[in-house]
């Protein structure tokens, strides 16, 4: 199985043929069976020790929403993502609509970038924002020999070409810190 969605196989030709057409593959965010990964609760834990009390925090590709439950006190949580996953969920397919101009504290965008055609955009959109970035990212680096379609991964990002991406979008600071095996947490600040 591919990152518990199908198998190896059907994994590469469906994601093929959404870089073919560059759309998002909607129905993989759609299956109950993807939005359970557990290696999302300790990957989100990591990013939220990055937060201050009272914090507006947007939550990019919320996905089942993990975020929400380990932020500090009174924070503000502004969930988005490609599918409905409650009321107050504002949908947003960054493969064909430009991130809106936020207003918050922190945009935190985990396990998305690799699924974008152009994530280097979205790094640029989000310092529009004028507040700290955490994202996640798998780098593509021949270290970690990662079959990066068989994951439905459409973006093959070295660390330092999104290190060259926040730099050049605008952000002042960048810091790097493991997150899970072959992937990184990343801290941009304006």
């Amino acid at each position: 199985m591919a990152d518990g969605f199908d198998s190896v196989h059907e994994a590469r030709a469906r994601t093929a043929a959404a870089i073919a057409e560059r759309r998002t593959l909607l129905e993989r965010w759609q299956s109950d069976d993807v939005m359970r990964h557990p290696k999302w609760q300790l990957r989100a834990k990591l990013a939220a020790a990055h937060f201050l009390p009272g914090w507006r925090v947007a939550d990019i590709g919320c996905g089942n929403m993990t975020l929400e439950a380990l932020l500090p006190a009174d924070c503000t949580y502004l969930p988005y993502d490609v599918c409905p996953r409650d009321h107050r969920t504002t949908i947003i397919d960054l493969n064909c609509t430009p991130l809106p101009r936020i207003e918050a504290d922190v945009i935190v965008v985990l396990g998305v970038l690799e699924y974008l055609f152009d994530p280097r955009t979205l790094l640029a959109q989000a310092r529009a924002s004028d507040c700290v970035l955490v994202f996640s990212y798998h780098p593509d680096e021949p270290t970690f020999q990662m079959d990066r379609r068989a994951y439905n991964w459409v973006s093959d990002l070295s660390t330092f070409d999104v290190t060259e991406a926040c730099f050049k979008g605008g952000f002042s600071s960048l810091g790097i810190e493991p997150a899970l095996p072959s992937e990184y947490l990343f801290v941009a600040r304006p």
